[in-house]
């Protein structure tokens, strides 16, 4: 893939790049039924937190490991972002969509998973996880939904994920600098949670975790990157994109106890009952108003 210097020229930048008031205008159908904005974002949260659990935990057993590469994963959410921004619940089941987004990226990614049977599985796991029932696709389900997709994703599926652009920025750090790359790495993970990957430059969005896994721990001395001038960086888009990694640890006070990324899982778990009532409420809100 082309390095984040084309970043400018490409169609993830002049094509898939939305503002909030785009992301807040998602699910459309799903908002006309009554959903707020604030549980339709939490929705899509939550899949994108199980499907990341699903994948590392089948990653545990070798009959159904993925071998799924975090850039991998991080073009198949930014799918599942841009698919649900025309697009609802209550038409097209989103654990289902998601799955259908990771087989798309890990073709278009070059990172295969050859055994077909393994996609119908996660597809199981993932629905298990989300609704405590396990829903079984068709065999040749998956693929007839990735065509809907790629038709959506008007055949544009060029993503720029700003893990390299991290690298980049740290490559030369000092040996202290590796604690910085470790932890703005795992809010980068965290941030597919929200729909950030559609919003922002992968570099601003990079930048933006290394200041705020500076700001996070009182370990990490401020790195010389975040001081220097000769990256290309609007540091506006950065401020943004610091408020939005942050979003994935906005919580009720109650829950703000132990270490960040405990917090973002207990509190997932803790609402899965919240998630299946905002889905059940979604479809049968939509059938109400269509009948």
């Amino acid at each position: 893939m082309a390095g984040p210097v084309d970043f400018a020229r490409s169609s993830h930048s002049t094509r898939a790049l939305v503002d909030r008031r785009v992301t807040d205008a998602s699910n459309p159908k799903d908002l006309q039924a009554g959903l707020t904005v604030e549980q339709v974002q939490f929705v899509k949260a939550y899949v994108v937190d199980a499907l990341l659990g699903t994948v590392a935990a089948l990653g545990r057993e070798k009959s159904s490991v993925l071998h799924m590469r975090q850039r991998t994963i991080a073009a198949a959410m930014a799918y599942f972002w841009r698919f649900y921004l025309k697009h609802s619940f209550c038409d097209h089941e989103p654990t289902a969509i998601a799955v259908v987004c990771l087989s798309l990226a890990s073709k278009v990614q070059e990172n295969p998973v050859n055994d077909h049977r393994k996609l119908l599985h996660l597809a199981k796991e993932l629905s298990k996880c989300v609704y405590d029932d396990a829903v079984a696709l068709a065999d040749d389900q998956l693929l007839r939904m990735e065509l809907l997709v790629l038709e959506e994703l008007g055949f544009n599926l060029s993503v720029f994920d700003p893990y390299t652009p991290l690298q980049q920025f740290l490559q030369h750090a000092a040996d202290a600098d590796k604690d910085v790359l470790r932890l703005a790495w795992g809010l980068l993970n965290d941030c597919l949670c929200t729909p950030v990957c559609i919003m922002l430059p992968p570099e601003e969005i990079a930048f933006a975790a290394i200041r705020v896994a500076v700001e996070l721990s009182d370990k990490i001395k401020e790195p010389p990157v975040l001081r220097s001038t000769s990256f290309d960086i609007n540091h506006d888009e950065v401020m943004l994109a610091c408020q939005e990694l942050l979003e994935c640890y906005r919580f009720p006070s109650s829950e703000a106890q132990g270490p960040v990324g405990s917090v973002r899982i207990r509190f997932l778990q803790q609402h899965r009952s919240e998630v299946r009532e905002f889905l059940y409420y979604a479809c049968k809100g939509n059938e109400e108003t269509t009948s």
